[in-house]
């Protein structure tokens, strides 16, 4: 019985963690892009890679640096297709 309760319990789990991965891998699917977002005296700003300040990734982690080096708290997010 002990034996039996053991296994229903580490299917449940086994089932649990695959179907866990199986939503993370079609989040992969997507096309997602970084954003960040920051605000000043005059509103509140979202760029995200591809936009006018950080056409490539490298632009936009530059970006992200100054605007923190400038003292602004800058949060990140994705935005996905």
């Amino acid at each position: 019985m002990k034996k039996s309760f053991f296994q229903i319990i580490m299917g449940a789990l086994v089932l649990s963690l695959g179907i866990s991965s199986c939503k993370k891998d079609d989040k992969k699917d997507e096309n997602c892009i970084a954003c960040a977002t920051f605000t000043d005296d005059y509103g509140t700003y979202t760029y995200c890679v591809g936009d006018e300040y950080a056409e490539t990734q490298e632009e936009f982690d530059a970006y992200v640096a100054y605007l923190r080096a400038e003292g602004y708290t800058v949060k990140l997010s994705e935005k996905c297709d």
